[in-house]
């Protein structure tokens, strides 16, 4: 059997503890059956700041695979708001 949980934190708190209510949800999932689980965080450049300050992935990644995934996710990030969508080409090219 399946679960699917999300997490829509709207307070912009830099000191929320995501990883933590996170793994909780996984954590509740977990009796569900022998599915694999992972973890999907979007939105601001911001949600790294998140999670790196956040014990409780540091601890279930291990210090070094967290700062490596939260480089990856930074560049990730950064690469993204350096690209054009077509959409944009197409909306914005022929009005300038």
């Amino acid at each position: 059997m399946c679960g699917i949980v999300g997490f829509l934190d709207k307070t912009h708190n830099a000191h929320a503890a995501v990883g933590s209510v996170l793994f909780a949800m996984l954590r509740a999932l977990r009796c569900r059956g022998p599915d694999s689980a992972g973890v999907a965080l979007y939105g601001s450049g911001h949600a790294g700041d998140l999670v790196e300050r956040d014990e409780v992935v540091t601890e279930a990644l291990g210090a070094d695979y967290a700062a490596y995934y939260l480089q990856v996710k930074r560049e990730e990030w950064q690469s993204y708001h350096q690209s054009v969508s077509r959409w944009e080409t197409d909306t914005y090219l022929g009005v300038y």
